[in-house]
């Protein structure tokens, strides 16, 4: 949201409202407490070219945000750095959609929010991501990790230590990925108790 008073400073990094793609990156060009004027980011609209067609001018107020400071930690690839996005200094909207989806642009479809593992379907087979090796890898592990093995090793790791019952809750629309995600669960809690028993 805008500071408080209103103001944002002149070439902050900020989101703009959009109804087509949600959130539009811009820069300040001029601020003041009623209304921000942006330029929008040209990567961001390919169909407006011209410097003069991106201008837009944002009210501020309502009970919808209409613009959003950019968190300057998440500019760039910066989206990379975070596998929880808890650690990014300032979390709204915008910036979880961007993180997200500047992860799967590089391949990354798992991202922690906190205890909350957000996946993204890849519609298509990521090679290796789950490998008999590297599923391995998260028995036993401790630090939770963005991946639904870690996740899994969690929950596993909760009936084995505490003797208490886990959920492990498997959540989205329609072909988002949910039974495979549960498949992999399975995999790994059935790998999991043989290693343990063998």
């Amino acid at each position: 949201m805008a500071e408080p008073g209103g103001v944002l400073e002149e070439g902050a990094h900020v989101w703009v409202a959009n109804p087509e793609a949600v959130w539009i990156s811009a820069r300040v060009s001029k601020s003041s407490s009623t209304e921000v004027a942006v330029v929008l980011d040209a990567e961001d609209d390919d169909d407006i070219s011209l410097e003069e067609e991106r201008r837009r001018v944002v009210p501020c107020g309502g009970n919808a945000p209409q613009i959003l400071r950019r968190n300057v930690a998440l500019l760039g690839t910066g989206a990379l750095r975070f596998d929880d996005l808890t650690e990014v200094p300032e979390l709204h909207e915008a910036a979880v959609l961007h993180a997200l989806d500047e992860r799967f642009v590089h391949g990354i479809i798992y991202t922690l929010t906190g205890p909350v593992l957000l996946a993204v379907n890849p519609f298509r087979t990521l090679p290796g991501l789950y490998a008999p090796d590297l599923l391995r890898s998260f028995v036993g592990a401790e630090k939770l990790q963005p991946h639904i093995f870690s996740v899994a090793n969690h929950a596993y790791q909760g009936i084995v230590r505490n003797s208490l019952s886990q959920t492990v809750l498997v959540s989205g629309e329609s072909g988002a990925g949910k039974t495979e995600t549960t498949k992999f669960v399975m995999q790994f809690l059935a790998l999991a108790g043989a290693e343990v028993f063998s």
